[in-house]
């Protein structure tokens, strides 16, 4: 969403509050689901969570040093630019380590051959 908001013109800084307010939201209704659901420790939840805020803070902090600093948004287009470019490849080389993985201790990655049989018939 966010590069969304900044390719509609929004300000950076108007598109940062924005993305952590949506972030907020989003992460503490997630996490009081998984709570009621019992899926997750509340030891555990209760750490992320403080470890989140803290983030969260620490980012918010640095975000507003920066734009003090230079007085200029575009360092912002570039710190967020380069957030984005970071989790892209992150993610992209944990699903390759996590396929390499699979493939080399011979796990089902759950592909069957399209020409194979129903043995439920």
């Amino acid at each position: 969403m966010g590069p969304i908001l900044l390719d509609l013109g929004c300000l950076p800084q108007v598109q940062s509050a924005t993305m952590a307010t949506t972030l907020f939201a989003m992460s503490t209704s997630t996490c009081l689901g998984f709570l009621v659901a019992g899926v997750v420790p509340v030891k555990c939840a209760l750490w992320l969570s403080f470890a989140t805020d803290a983030a969260a803070i620490l980012g918010t902090v640095t975000i507003g040093y920066i734009a003090k600093k230079f007085r200029r948004p575009a360092e912002i287009d570039f710190l967020l630019d380069g957030i984005i470019a970071t989790s892209a490849l992150v993610m992209v080389s944990a699903g390759i380590i996590d396929i390499l993985n699979d493939i080399r201790h011979g796990r089902d990655m759950l592909f069957k051959s399209l020409c194979s049989r129903r043995t439920d018939e």
